[in-house]
């Protein structure tokens, strides 16, 4: 077994998502990331996305980079940094299931719903396989969100993706201000 290479930097964590190793660094505000998110080169040949990727074509996929680059930036922007069985549950957890997940979803890309064979009509498998990996990953959320794992109060209890609910609430409670208005001098 090889030894480890040189410990990442502080708030590095975003620039190594996708390698293979396991210790990404540590986020801007120091909370250290733990995750298997290891990405696959392009696949030119058996990619089901390849004629429609926006991406260049070679290297890592970078749809699969873009996308738990999203998940990343969501899910460590949310979770407790004190809680360290939510942070491992998370990195080696939540995090492969996304990966598993855009598999799913590349190789979904274009399939039909249903397809007829000597027995009638069938559902496609892939999208069974999509929906127990969604599934999968809501019990995983569910289960960090029961043992209290994602902040409540502050600039992280905002969700990124929802926004804040309260925010309407907010702004017609009190008592509306009263403006005044000046008369021009008029000629």
């Amino acid at each position: 077994m090889g030894k480890r290479g040189p410990r990442p930097d502080k708030g590095d964590s975003r620039n190594r998502i996708g390698n293979v190793e396991i210790y990404k660094g540590s986020t801007h505000d120091g909370t250290s990331v733990v995750q298997w998110d290891a990405i696959i080169q392009c696949e030119e040949e058996d990619c089901t996305i390849f004629a429609v990727c926006p991406y260049e074509k070679h290297g890592r996929c970078r749809v699969r980079s873009e996308y738990l680059d999203y998940v990343h930036y969501v899910m460590h922007g949310q979770i407790d940094s004190e809680n360290k069985m939510a942070l491992f549950r998370l990195g080696l957890e939540v995090i492969p299931l996304f990966n598993q997940l855009i598999d799913i979803k590349i190789a979904a890309f274009g399939a039909k719903v249903s397809y007829v064979s000597k027995r009638g009509i069938n559902v496609n498998p892939v999208l069974r396989e999509l929906r127990a990996c969604i599934k999968a990953i809501s019990d995983s959320i569910s289960s960090l969100v029961s043992i209290g794992a994602f902040e409540k109060s502050g600039p992280k209890g905002v969700d990124a993706v929802i926004g804040d609910q309260d925010y309407y609430d907010n702004l017609f409670a009190g008592t509306p201000k009263k403006e005044e208005f000046k008369m021009r001098n008029r000629v």
